[in-house]
């Protein structure tokens, strides 16, 4: 079905509706009620062009920002209809300033998430989606850094490291809306292909540190930080951050770069000199993360690309049924696309095994041990399993490690 595309003659219909609206719209205690009947057609307006970027509850929020920010002061906190404080000129202008941002949607924003532990000196651009940057010094400095924006309070962390997503779809201040989904999805594909390609790696004192506190029956102190958004369709907006999730925050907060100057696990050599961190990061990540946040490459590869999101949920997740299932949905994606319900163990099973060894004898250990990996699954799945066992762990670990190899084995193919 070919999208319904928002024209003039569309824009000029949702004008004269929104007037119809507001002419008969009140405020209440609580400020305006855009749920009420009257604006019934507008929503059903608005979702029938915009429902890709839109859910009825961001339509309300976008009404009820947009009207209560065009009263005057004399109407805050006030009771009675809008027609009181905006005569027929003002509630004019106000239709037309909302069905002229609606044709804007999906408008592009730059999302900031913080890499607190990252150290880098310059900005390092890994796609035309994708970009590391570093914040100055001072406080008073950071606004060079985001084109001029006004920047709300608490401004971006001075002298510290982000990586500037550039998503699409709308935003006002929510996690849930569309663009913030947007950049979060270019955010997990990111850092879960740093990590495979051995250029993030987690903090392992911080891991250490919170295990102790969680041993000793402490609190944890992990900060919840934030992202910062910038609406690029407008640069003379304000700025807005959204507060991260604590997972999510914490996981970010404790990435590193792994350089030749930092203690690295086991015999793991360094692909990343701290002399040429930037040059480093930029040749090992720049394809890779390009063919997976760039929208047609990424469209055309989204099956990897959804494994790449959920291997990130997988890491992030603390809780070990959950973070197993993620784990097994993250296999599912990149190995069992289209393949039959009853028969995805056997598929995936196989298509691991093929794809991860060249020996039958190797392939024959990979099939048992992915057999049994599904068999744990299944009785999470069916509530027979809610604590694992050390066994359970192990096999948890064993679809860890096979879902990385094959990640890491799907994207050298890609990059070839």
């Amino acid at each position: 079905m070919a999208p319904v595309t928002y024209n003039e003659q569309a824009k000029a219909a949702l004008s004269k509706q929104l007037l119809a609206a507001l002419d008969k719209a009140e405020l209440t205690e609580t400020g305006l009620s855009p749920w009420g009947d009257n604006f019934d057609a507008v929503r059903k307006t608005i979702l029938k062009y915009k429902g890709e970027w839109l859910t009825d509850i961001d339509v309300a929020i976008l009404l009820d920002e947009m009207i209560l920010r065009s009263l005057p002061p004399s109407a805050k906190f006030s009771i009675g209809q809008i027609r009181q404080y905006l005569n027929e000129i003002e509630i004019q202008r106000v239709a037309d300033e909302i069905a002229t941002f609606v044709g804007t949607i999906p408008r592009a924003y730059e999302i900031n998430f913080p890499l607190p532990k990252v150290q880098i000196k310059a900005e390092t651009i890994l796609s035309n989606s994708v970009k590391l940057i570093r914040t100055f010094a001072g406080p008073e400095n950071s606004l060079r850094n985001f084109g001029g924006a006004l920047l709300p309070s608490p401004q971006p962390l001075p002298d510290s490291t982000y990586l500037c997503v550039l998503a699409k779809g709308y935003f006002s201040r929510y996690l849930f809306q569309s663009a913030m989904k947007d950049g979060l999805s270019m955010l997990k594909r990111t850092v879960q292909i740093a990590r495979l390609k051995t250029v993030l790696d987690r903090d392992r004192s911080v891991q250490q540190t919170q295990l102790l506190a969680d041993a000793l029956g402490g609190n944890r102190t992990e900060q919840i930080h934030r992202a910062f958004v910038l609406d690029v369709t407008n640069l003379q907006s304000k700025a807005a951050f959204v507060q991260l999730n604590l997972v999510t925050s914490s996981y970010l907060a404790s990435l590193t770069v792994l350089n030749d100057r930092a203690p690295l696990p086991g015999l793991m050599i360094p692909r990343v000199r701290a002399a040429a961190q930037e040059e480093d990061i930029k040749r090992i990540l720049a394809t890779p993360v390009k063919l997976m946040t760039e929208e047609v490459s990424a469209f055309e590869n989204r099956s990897l690309g959804s494994a790449l999101e959920w291997a990130f949920d997988a890491d992030v997740d603390d809780e070990e049924t959950s973070k197993f299932l993620k784990t097994c949905i993250g296999l599912e994606a990149v190995l069992g696309e289209d393949s039959d319900e009853d028969r995805i163990t056997e598929r995936i099973a196989d298509r691991c095994a093929y794809l991860l060894n060249e020996k039958s004898g190797q392939r024959a250990v990979t099939r048992k041990k992915m057999r049994e990996v599904y068999k744990l699954r299944s009785k999470v799945v069916h509530g027979l399993k809610t604590r694992f066992s050390n066994e359970d762990k192990m096999l948890a670990l064993h679809g860890r490690l096979f879902l990385h190899q094959v990640l890491s084995k799907e994207l050298e193919a890609l990059e070839k």
